[in-house]
């Protein structure tokens, strides 16, 4: 479905991981950043950092993987609004794979990863990832979704642990991005808060983005018990890029 997007000129929005709404819906409309319309954190957030880019109307892709939930993602209609009923992945996967599900917050614990234990964790987070059972849904790599823009000026990933395996697979394609919202979980990467098998934490997506030229801006608590969060980083432009070296050049 995202064919149609491919030759807009409107800012685009890519989702992965939207569930059954995504939190950026109302970018598509005209006036997507008026303070009327800003109803949660994430688009919030986009519309500070954005400036021009996100002050609407947007194009918007989203991505999710459980059929149930995209399934309700198709109950939001919008000319400007495209979904994708696949779960992204690193390059290395199959075309299809099981996906692991739970029926912890309807489903948004849901990943292609083997849960943790959960031995370690809160009481009230454990059934997050008490399985309850899979099904196999077709995958496709972020590079595909990259290639079909010139230029993304929001990609935000809720992969459920598989955020850094994806970016890392995506290689340069990433410079399309001008913001990035990634999930993780501000922890050690041997604690027992962790979700999933592989999951990987908060400095670790910091350092990674930070060497690829993308600097932090902020990041807000999704849950202060699980020290999960989101963060957003913004592409640091290459001439940018290039001026910080020469000065660091001559300082040595």
């Amino acid at each position: 479905g995202a064919a149609c997007l491919a030759g807009a000129s409107v800012p685009v929005v890519i989702d992965v991981g939207a569930h059954r709404y995504s939190d950026f819906f109302p970018l598509v409309h005209a006036d997507g950043c008026h303070p009327s319309r800003v109803v949660n954190r994430a688009v919030a957030a986009a519309c500070d950092e954005g400036g021009l880019a996100l002050r609407g109307p947007v194009r918007l892709l989203a991505v999710e993987a459980d059929p149930a939930a995209c399934e309700a993602l198709t109950q939001m209609v919008h000319r400007n609004y495209e979904i994708v009923c696949k779960a992204v992945v690193p390059a290395h996967f199959p075309r299809s794979i099981e996906l692991k599900q739970s029926e912890f917050l309807d489903g948004q614990c849901n990943s292609v990863l083997p849960f943790a234990s959960g031995d370690g964790l809160p009481p009230a987070a454990r059934a997050c990832v008490k399985t309850s059972g899979s099904v196999r849904v077709p995958t496709i790599q972020l590079h595909e979704l990259l290639n079909q823009f010139a230029e993304v000026a929001l990609l935000k990933l809720d992969i459920q642990g598989l955020d850094l395996a994806v970016l890392s697979s995506t290689g340069r394609l990433l410079r399309k991005c001008n913001l990035l919202q990634v999930e993780s979980q501000d922890v050690d990467s041997d604690s027992s808060l962790l979700l999933y098998k592989g999951a990987m934490t908060t400095e670790q997506v910091v350092r990674f983005l930070s060497v690829r030229g993308f600097q932090l801006v902020v990041c807000w608590l999704n849950s202060a018990e699980l020290r999960e969060q989101n963060c957003l980083f913004r592409r640091i432009p290459s001439a940018e890029i290039m001026s910080i070296g020469r000065l660091m050049f001559h300082k040595v």
